[in-house]
């Protein structure tokens, strides 16, 4: 016992000091709050030096310890205090068996007096820090990253499992079982609603029902305050509520006139980003706004409303056909993306979950490829043929082992055109063909309610985390990892639009990475300056790029590629170049060059030729390649845009995508 009252006052002394050097750093942001989530109340009108508070903590904030010591509650530790801490510390022993651990250890945000992590206490199952699924400020799970759902931006199932999960820990007599005894009062509803057998206890799929009821704002009585808050302060399906749109659950009368787009009483998309989303420290998502572009798409496509019968895709057997006549079930939802978009990548896995929840009862899913987002994220350029397109498509069912079918677009882009542009639109229609639901983003937890209400709810609850789909680094390459410095235009440029030239081969030839002379191994992106576009002289960019499907790089060992450009009447400054030779052995890079415009006029098209060496060691073939494209100066509207290049205004095309070192293993 002596030993512990020596070591004691060392320790509290140690802790202070640790707490000293965390606090020293401040916040690293605005609004108070340093990474991990602390501070969802930010920092707005306090005093960060902590004057006035008690324990000088910044913000209001006291280490849960403290509360060990502190007997008299004034927030610091006094002589007394310390030099009777070796007996309050033993208070933690609660089995007296003269040691301290395990749960013991663990002390608690009541301990403390004040909710954990600075959290409210109102929301969850112990009134601690659980105010919605996942437990920490926004709905973020622990140990997941900014951006909630345990890894995937914004997965509502993996935050409801984060949630049930906690709410395990509340089963006081290890029975495996969840029984109403053993949750707090606040929660005895949302029992009797996830209790679906009436056993009287909640099972693991029981759990994660009433997680989603939670994060939904399902539980909340009629004229009544929410239980919680919706899942991330996404508002989770609100950034997509067009205005003067009821849920279903608002039209029918139901829910307690809790909307599916935010708070109630009628807040719609997006009203939540300054809010929660923002005191949570998070950055926000392109769904979480309501921009011009989304409230032009709700106006455009009201419920209520079929597309015209001349609009056309391939259906899943890449057939051309009407849009209208892939409607053969009860519902039909349609969710686009491809291989760059970010907000497709982030979300098609909670789709995908419901899909297999909802595919027995007359739903039926598709996703929609369409041309290119983001080209160059994660090295991918866009197609130039539909069979290029198909090609795509099978490696994004294999890259992302989706079971959803894929449609695809035509390579006029008819569908994204008519839908507005949107990258990741989704879409509910009837056997009609009638829009039953959409929203400018995909968000699978807004299609999950859609479908409880128009279809019942399903027996089963397939969570992400069963599906054990893969998860994806940055979309960028690092400039550290970069070979070759990367090229930009100054100020706004744009993509223009360009033909390729050579044989378009099928789907099989494309995908055996078998050598083809006229194979269209490399792709090309020219952009040109306002100057150019305004008057027709001023700067172009030609980025020349392996394509990654195709399985071909840039092989080293032989002359460097060179490209020439041809016109009449037209200056181009340089009007043949070669690339500068790199001494690794191959590799999928870019090869870029700026070049002076003068004189080209629009409605005469450039001639763009580039040789090379291409290679796939894995097939064990090194050939010589000359290709052939068709430049006209006018804007690609369809090309997508590139992130980090100087087309986004105020880009500066630092951390631009580039590729691998090793010969067509593209980085993933």
């Amino acid at each position: 016992m002596q030993r512990a009252v020596l070591f004691v006052p060392l320790l509290v002394f140690s802790l202070i000091a640790c707490d000293s050097m965390v606090n020293a750093q401040g916040p690293s942001r605005p609004g108070g709050g340093r990474a991990g989530g602390m501070g969802q109340q930010g920092g707005r009108g306090q005093d960060r030096s902590g004057g006035g508070r008690p324990g000088g903590m910044q913000g209001g904030q006291q280490p849960p310890w403290v509360a060990i010591f502190d007997a008299d509650k004034d927030g610091q530790l006094s002589a007394f205090e310390i030099k009777n801490a070796a007996e309050a510390l033993m208070k933690l022993d609660k089995n007296q068996d003269g040691k301290i651990g395990g749960d013991e250890l663990r002390f608690g945000g009541a301990q403390a007096g004040s909710p954990a992590n600075g959290q409210r206490g109102s929301g969850g199952p112990n009134g601690r820090g659980m105010g919605r699924p996942g437990g920490q400020p926004g709905g973020q799970p622990s140990g997941g990253r900014p951006g909630g759902g345990g890894g995937r931006g914004g997965d509502p199932a993996q935050a409801d499992a984060a949630f049930a999960s906690q709410l395990r820990s509340l089963d006081s007599n290890k029975d495996g079982a969840l029984s109403i005894d053993e949750l707090p009062p606040h929660m005895h509803s949302a029992f009797e609603n996830a209790d679906a057998d009436e056993n009287g206890s909640l099972n693991e799929k029981e759990l994660l029902v009433m997680a989603s009821a939670f994060r939904r704002n399902k539980l909340n009585p009629e004229g009544g305050e929410p239980v919680n808050a919706p899942t991330q302060g996404r508002t989770g399906q609100g950034g997509n509520q067009p205005r003067g749109e009821m849920s279903p659950g608002q039209r029918r009368g139901g829910h307690g006139g809790q909307g599916f787009g935010g708070q109630r009483g009628g807040q719609r998309g997006g009203g939540q980003r300054g809010g929660q989303a923002a005191r949570s420290g998070q950055r926000s998502r392109p769904r979480d706004n309501v921009r011009p572009r989304d409230i032009e798409f709700n106006e455009k496509f009201p419920v209520g409303a079929a597309l015209p019968d001349s609009l056309k895709l391939y259906n899943v057997d890449r057939q051309l056909v009407s849009v209208n006549s892939i409607f053969d079930a009860k519902y039909t939802v349609i969710v686009s993306g491809c291989l760059t978009c970010p907000e497709y990548r982030n979300s098609y896995p909670e789709i995908e979950a419901f899909a297999a929840d909802y595919r027995d009862k007359g739903v039926q899913f598709y996703f929609l490829f369409q041309s290119l987002t983001h080209p160059e994220n994660w090295g991918y350029v866009q197609p130039t043929s539909i069979q290029e397109r198909f090609a795509q498509i099978e490696h994004a069912e294999e890259l992302l082992q989706t079971k959803i079918p894929w449609l695809a677009d035509t390579m006029d882009n008819e569908i994204k055109s008519h839908f507005a542009m949107t990258p990741n639109s989704q879409f509910v229609f009837d056997h009609d063909g009638t829009i039953v639901h959409r929203a400018s983003w995909g968000r699978g937890s807004s299609l999950r309610e859609w479908l409880e209400d128009l279809v019942g709810p399903s027996e089963k609850t397939t969570t992400v985390a069963e599906l054990n789909l893969p998860k994806f680094g940055s979309h960028r390459t690092s400039p550290a990892d970069m070979l070759i410095d990367r090229k930009t235009l100054e100020g706004i440029a744009a993509p223009l639009k360009v033909a390729a030239g050579g044989e378009v081969l099928d789907v099989g030839a494309l995908m055996s990475r078998d050598f083809g002379q006229s194979n269209r191994y490399v792709k090309l992106r020219p952009e040109a300056d306002q100057q150019l576009l305004r008057t027709g002289s001023g700067k172009l960019y030609l980025g020349f790029r392996q394509d990654p499907v195709l399985g071909a790089a840039w092989n080293n060992l032989a002359t460097p590629p060179k490209y020439r450009i041809t016109a009449e009447g037209v200056t181009f400054t340089p009007a043949m170049a070669e690339a500068e030779k790199l001494s690794v052995e191959s590799d999928t890079e870019p090869r870029e060059f700026l070049i002076d415009v003068e004189n080209w006029e629009p409605g005469k098209p450039i001639k763009v030729e580039i040789q090379y060496f291409a290679c796939n060691k894995d097939k064990g073939w090194c050939k010589p390649a000359q290709q052939e494209f068709t430049v006209w100066l006018e804007q690609d509207r369809t090309a997508g845009m590139v992130n980090g290049r100087s087309h986004f205004p105020g880009g500066g095309g630092r951390g631009r995508q580039g590729g691998s070192r090793s010969g067509g293993n593209q980085r993933r």
